[in-house]
Order: C-alpha cells, then sequence, then structure tokens
C-alpha cells in the first residue's frame, strides 16, 4: 500500500487542530495510527466489537467550505487487525476532492498473521466450542493481518486462534501457511435429496420453505453443526438443509423387517434380517395405520421404525 502525504488544502486544516511548524501524515497498511505533531488521534483504535467514530474522523479533517466522507465497508471490528479507511474532503466551492487512507486498529495486535488465499477471496471465521465447529458468518480479505493465538485441531482440521488468548474465533489455519486452494471453503458439491428438506437459516430456524426429495442440490461439501444438528449448507445462499435428509443416518435392525410402500402393501418380498445395518432418511413418516416408517431408499420404500 503505498503512502500518501495530505498536501495544500488538507495540510492547512491540521495546523488549525495544532498548529506548529512541520505537520505531516503518513498512511499505509503497515503504520499503527497516523500522528499530528506526535499525538496519535484516539478515533485510530476500536475495540473488537466496538465501532470506528466516524463523527470524530469527520470534525478532525473538516473546516469551514468542506464535506467530509468516511468509508468504513473495508473494517470488521469483529476480527482484530488493521484496516484502511478512506477519508475524502471535498473542497464546496470548487469541487476539489482530496482523499487519504487512515489505518484503524481494531483490538490488539498480536502475532500478527497474513492470509494467503486465493486472490480476491474471503476466508470464512468459524465458532468452536468444544468439538463443534459452527459458522459465524464473518469473513475476512486475503491479504489481511490478523491477531492470532495458537492453534488447535477438531475433526483433523487445525484452526487458528484469532482476536484473544480466551476467544472461540478461529480461521483454518491452511490460511497462513499457504496451503489453501480455492476449493477449501468455496467449491461446491452435488448431492441427492432423499427426504423432503425443510429450509433452515444459520441459528436452525425453520423459514417456511423446503426442498422436494428426489432431486439434486448444490451444497458445500463441509457439513456445520448448528445446535448440535448436522446441516449442510446449499451453495451460494444462506440456506441450510438437515444432512440426514440427503446423507441418512445408519440404524441397526433389532428384528427381521419388511419394507412397505405404503401401510398395507410390502414393496417387496425381501426381509431386512436383525442386526443389519439399514440407512434411514429424514424424520419418519405417520402412516394411514397410525404406525411411524423410515424411509430407506428411492421411491416407496419404508421400514417400521418399530424394527429399529
Amino acid at each position: 500500500m503505498k503512502k500518501t502525504k495530505l498536501a495544500g488544502l488538507l495540510a492547512a486544516s491540521l495546523l488549525t487542530i495544532a498548529p506548529l511548524a512541520a505537520t505531516t501524515i503518513s498512511s499505509s497498511v503497515e503504520a499503527a495510527s497516523i500522528a499530528v505533531n506526535n499525538t496519535n488521534y484516539s478515533f485510530l483504535h476500536v475495540p473488537v466489537n466496538g465501532n470506528v467514530d466516524v463523527t470524530a474522523i469527520k470534525n478532525t479533517f473538516g473546516e469551514p467550505g468542506t464535506t467530509v466522507s468516511v468509508d468504513i465497508s473495508k473494517v470488521e471490528t469483529r476480527i482484530a487487525s488493521t484496516y484502511p479507511v478512506e477519508v475524502t474532503k471535498t473542497i464546496l466551492s470548487t469541487g476539489y476532492p482530496d482523499t487519504f487512507t487512515l489505518n484503524v486498529i481494531v483490538g490488539d495486535q498480536h502475532d500478527l498473521q497474513e492470509l494467503q488465499g486465493a486472490a480476491d477471496s474471503d476466508a470464512e471465521v468459524y465458532k468452536i466450542d468444544g468439538n463443534t465447529v459452527s459458522e459465524t458468518g464473518i469473513y475476512v480479505k486475503d491479504g489481511a493481518k490478523v491477531s492470532t493465538y495458537g492453534t488447535t485441531t477438531v475433526n483433523g482440521v487445525s484452526y487458528t486462534r484469532l482476536n484473544g488468548a480466551n476467544s472461540n474465533l478461529y480461521l483454518k489455519t491452511n490460511w497462513f501457511d499457504g496451503s489453501y486452494t480455492k476449493g477449501t471453503d468455496s467449491d461446491l458439491i452435488t448431492k441427492y435429496i432423499m427426504h423432503k428438506a425443510a429450509i433452515y437459516d444459520k441459528n436452525g430456524k425453520k423459514t417456511g420453505k423446503s426442498y422436494r426429495e428426489f432431486r439434486n442440490i448444490d451444497v458445500y461439501p463441509d457439513t456445520v453443526k448448528i445446535n448440535g444438528t448436522e446441516y449442510y449448507r446449499v451453495y451460494n445462499t444462506s440456506e441450510y438443509v438437515k444432512a440426514t435428509n440427503i446423507d441418512g443416518t445408519k440404524r441397526t435392525l433389532k428384528s427381521n423387517a419388511y419394507v412397505y410402500k405404503n401401510s398395507k402393501t410390502r414393496a417387496n418380498k425381501k426381509v431386512l434380517k436383525k442386526g443389519t445395518k439399514v440407512t434411514t432418511y429424514g424424520a419418519p413418516y405417520k402412516f394411514a395405520n397410525g404406525k411411524y416408517y423410515y424411509r430407506i431408499g428411492k421411491g416407496k420404500q419404508y421400514v417400521r421404525t418399530a424394527n429399529f
């Protein structure tokens, strides 16, 4: 990131804030703050989950006859890092804009590591509680330098802790060691829905919509756990479906079982033997006879839940 000097009007306005002889501003991604006469502005440091003080920035760099706009769109205050804040000061009489960059530090700077993913990619932040990994909906841009606090491994995957020693927010470690590939988080896989699948949001709440059974669906490859239940996230959406409607659940028969196509008719003459492991899909269906059955295959193939 190149350094930007503020000349002319901007320098003059800063002199009115602190009228000493030599006033310069240095701006770069690496800079910890902007110093004017060796004075660091408080708005250049924001606590995690805090807010950038846009009003203070405008008051500092504005003056009569000008307007100041502040772009904080690149700041993610939930993750400790340094973020660029673009400030544009415009002279009303001429419409001439003067743009410069402030570098706002969020949280504490500790063992900074740079993300090394694909160009223009975003790294997903995860929440880890024990051995449960869940999505947060937070993303960090490739190239960002974030504060890190060691690693942990869950289900064979290494994660790097962010923000603080007691934080439960993590990035996958391969974003830092150069082994990240585009497919790590981004590639889709196509799955086949075996049971009508209700659509949930990221908090595990039903949206009122669903996907029909016996159709393909594009999802992200890794399941996520929400409130103890495994879900697939539908590709390029914020929708989630229960994994059991797709991959099913292996159950062991405690007695011999017939396969039915409805409450009165068998699907075939096959007898499933006691002790056999059978994959069932989704929640059981209640048939006309009042009994419950699991779907075990495409079409009308069901086994009574009492057999498991």
